[in-house]
């Protein structure tokens, strides 16, 4: 399935096999690190024998690897960039479980009537990267049966100039690509808007990590 926008050709664009293949390798030395392993880390509080899962920008496919061993039962991979696609394939025909993860190209948005609703919903450092979040937010949340897991950049001063520098770096050099900073109240209050209560904080110097529940899951 592809389901094609201006947001998706940037995505496309920005994330190159080079950087995905080097992201690849860096996964199968280390594991997860960082954000995906605090996500895991908080999921593993959620009894999900047999769930199902939505990874939405899911790069190498690092946390539906992970939660496929043993607890969730199969996965949706909807991702902007083709070449993390490519990797997180090769890496679960490896792992043994290709047949259970369901790969798709597009825009989560423009391809929401497409993508079924499953348990779990993640996106892990996906939220600074695209540009209307209260869409983002609002698809992710139609898709979540009952969980909604999220990672994203802290609304901190650094964090922000640093912003602007990248941004005006991919501007001078005629990309497309932008990245977000959104206030953590902000997307909070979001999310509790479609019925989420919060189940996991942690929040690092720059990052925070947050897993919510909804309190009346959704019909199957």
């Amino acid at each position: 399935m592809t389901c094609g926008s201006c947001c998706t050709s940037k995505t496309d664009a920005f994330f190159a096999t080079r950087t995905a293949r080097r992201d690849a390798r860096r996964y199968q030395r280390k594991g997860p690190t960082g954000t995906t392993k605090t996500l895991l880390e908080g999921l593993a509080q959620v009894n999900a024998g047999g769930a199902t899962m939505l990874d939405i920008g899911g790069g190498v496919g690092a946390l539906h690897h992970e939660l496929l061993e043993g607890r969730f039962d199969r996965a949706v991979h909807v991702d902007a960039a083709n070449a993390y696609l490519e990797v997180a394939r090769l890496e679960a025909a490896t792992r043994g479980h290709a047949d259970r993860v369901e790969f798709r190209f597009g825009d989560v948005a423009e391809c929401r009537e497409e993508i079924p609703v499953t348990d779990l919903v993640t996106m892990d450092r996906v939220v600074c990267c695209y540009p209307d979040e209260i869409l983002l937010l609002s698809v992710a949340s139609s898709k979540a049966r009952r969980w909604l897991a999220l990672s994203y950049p802290r609304n901190r001063l650094l964090l922000r100039l640093g912003t602007g520098v990248v941004n005006l770096y991919e501007r001078v050099f005629g990309n497309d690509f932008r990245v977000f900073i959104r206030p953590e109240e902000h997307i909070m209050a979001e999310v509790v808007r479609h019925g989420f209560v919060s189940r996991f904080e942690r929040q690092s110097l720059f990052w925070q990590v947050s897993i919510f529940e909804r309190t009346n899951p959704l019909l199957a």
